[in-house]
């Protein structure tokens, strides 16, 4: 991809991707599990949408998470969870968008096992979506990663676990509002997906 901020990086990704089938894992409610997953596919994984790809005895190819999720204080119940099930986590590249300060970075960096890691600001993460768009939205991290398998190559990419809906699947009592909602909305028609 010309221009790419951190070709190292892309490359990796884009190595595992092209040609390949991506299944993106994020952590929306109603979530359907594919009855067919081949260990050819890459998984990819939003958040705590890896934990869920873990319990089903998945391998992570990738994981994207953001430092905004480790900021201490004034965590969400759910944010507080989604931190707990993140850690431990195997991939082999995790992107994190790093939104906040280094500190934070640290907490994600202790909690998650990785091979390599892509360190992104707003700029570069921008740049994948509006490759795979063709606009600069603020999607979320989901989103993200499907226009991230997208512009590697992906022969095709299933999504489970990104919807439009508030709350999330692991935690029912949850039914607080869903960031991005109006974003993704508009990426995944641009993408030409149903949402």
């Amino acid at each position: 991809m010309p221009g790419f901020f951190n070709q190292v990086a892309y490359m990796l990704v884009e190595s595992q991707c092209k040609g390949n089938r991506c299944i993106v894992f994020g952590s929306a409610p109603d979530m359907v599990i594919p009855g067919s997953i081949d260990s050819s596919d890459i998984i990819m994984c939003a958040n705590g949408g890896a934990r869920i790809a873990v319990d089903l005895g998945l391998s992570i190819n990738v994981l994207a998470t953001t430092t905004y999720l480790y900021r201490g204080k004034g965590l969400r119940r759910s944010e507080q969870l989604t931190c707990q099930q993140m850690n431990g986590i195997k991939t082999n590249s995790l992107w994190v968008d790093n939104k906040v300060s280094p500190g934070r970075l640290m907490n994600v960096v202790r909690s998650v096992m990785y091979d390599s890691i892509n360190v992104i600001g707003d700029v570069e993460r921008s740049q994948i979506i509006v490759a795979a768009c063709g606009q600069d939205l603020r999607a979320s991290t989901g989103v993200f990663l499907i226009c991230l398998a997208i512009v590697s190559g992906a022969n095709s990419v299933m999504t489970v676990g990104i919807s439009l809906s508030d709350g999330h699947y692991n935690m029912p009592w949850d039914t607080g509002k869903r960031d991005h909602i109006g974003e993704d909305s508009q990426a995944m028609g641009l993408l030409g997906m149903p949402c």
